[in-house]
């Protein structure tokens, strides 16, 4: 297949690697500037920011509705041309920029003095920057957005520390780092690591830049919708229960971020395969990395009493054995990333953004049924059962796909 957009000067597993790597340095950045702004400001005024902040980054995937990992896809397959791409995505940012300002002139009227306004901004920073990434994502050059996270938080470092050393307030400087970051980072991304591929400024004709993307969307949908778990175990389970719950979930998040990175940098390799069985062969090279990120699970299982009690302390020992089921819930998710990643980078997204709802829904459903009766491991439990049917159903369906393939190609099935 032939497609000039389409240019990887890395291989997939040092794309996956850089990502990887980038992403836990840029973590490390974020988490410090959480900590010292947290411990040098007042705990409501901290709380009251931050949580505005959550909801401008809350609200990027809604916004966003799965247009980038689409434009990947169509790019990375050679049906959507520079051009087109560059319409769309000038559309979107303006759309965008629009709702961002309209939010905060509206919340300036209605709730005078609530930090909330600054959540449209903050929005539009961070869809500004992932709307460039697409661009370097579907050349094939992972390595690149990796860069582009480090430059996004290393400015929101500087910036952060600049403004308080010039007297500004420990909040603005927080805040307004974290706003010209990830500008910052869109900037660069486009005019040097883009370079001849630059996303261009082009109001040709308004179009709707969420056009084709609408299974995309909905998997973004139902994937932020898992994060009410905590949420859900509060009010069935009770207090206690999402607190024994909540102080370990995140935990095994951390694991998957090799997985992440994987599937991340995979995608428009798959996108552009000429066949489903082709976009398996690109993936053997850097297979390891979510093997690891299962054997990371592995150790988590044994580890859990310990490393509970080390971090957490005598009050927390009931979420010992909350964590180990989420490490084995998150051993197949490990596999389920790349498997879903596949479906969706191979045409099939209406059938992945179908079977991701269906295991969403049970796993918030069990979360609800299970909670009242056996608090944190109810939910749990409700997450082990959730990947697991979701792993049957992908398993199924990249079977099939797989087959199909077989039977177009001419190819004798070994089953």
């Amino acid at each position: 297949m032939t497609n000039e957009n389409f240019a990887p000067k890395r291989s997939l597993r040092a794309q996956a690697i850089t990502v990887a790597v980038a992403t836990g340095v840029a973590q490390v950045i974020l988490a410090v500037l959480y900590i010292v702004a947290a411990r040098s400001s007042n705990v409501e005024d901290f709380g009251s920011v931050v949580a505005a902040v959550a909801a401008g980054i809350a609200s990027v995937g809604l916004l966003d509705f799965g247009t980038n990992a689409f434009w990947v896809r169509e790019i990375s397959a050679g049906r959507m041309s520079p051009a087109e791409h560059s319409r769309r995505a000038t559309w979107k940012v303006l759309f965008i920029l629009t709702a961002g300002l309209g939010w905060a002139v509206a919340i300036s009227v209605l709730a005078p003095g609530s930090p909330f306004w600054i959540s449209g901004f903050v929005a539009f920073a961070q869809a500004f920057s992932l709307t460039v990434q697409s661009g370097l994502r579907a050349r094939g050059r992972a390595e690149l957005v990796g860069a582009a996270v480090i430059v996004d938080k290393a400015t929101a470092a500087v910036v952060f520390v600049a403004l308080w050393s010039a007297g500004a307030g420990i909040l603005v400087a927080f805040v307004s780092g974290l706003i010209v970051g990830p500008l910052v980072s869109g900037v660069v991304s486009n005019w040097v690591l883009l370079a001849d591929r630059r996303i261009r400024f082009d109001l040709a004709g308004p179009v709707n830049p969420w056009r084709g993307a609408r299974n995309f969307g909905v998997a973004n949908v139902a994937d932020t919708a898992r994060t009410y778990d905590v949420t859900l175990t509060a009010l069935f389970g009770g207090a206690a229960a999402a607190g024994t719950y909540g102080a370990v979930n995140r935990w095994t998040q951390a694991t998957e971020l090799l997985t992440s990175a994987f599937s991340s940098a995979s995608a428009p390799y798959m996108a552009h395969a000429p066949s489903a069985r082709a976009a398996i062969r690109h993936l053997r090279s850097a297979a390891w990395l979510p093997l690891l990120a299962i054997l990371v699970s592995c150790v988590t299982i044994l580890l859990a009493p310990w490393a509970v009690d080390l971090l957490l302390g005598d009050q927390y020992a009931g979420s010992a054995n909350v964590l180990r089921i989420l490490a084995a819930g998150t051993i197949i998710s490990n596999l389920n990333q790349p498997l879903f990643v596949f479906l969706m980078a191979r045409g099939k997204d209406r059938t992945g953004a179908r079977l991701l709802t269906t295991g969403v829904a049970v796993m918030l459903s069990l979360v609800v049924l299970l909670t009242p009766r056996l608090g944190a491991t109810g939910a749990a439990v409700a997450y082990a059962v959730g990947q697991l049917l979701l792993f049957a159903l992908l398993a199924t369906a990249a079977v099939r796909l797989l087959a199909r393939d077989e039977a177009d190609e001419g190819v004798p099935s070994v089953r």
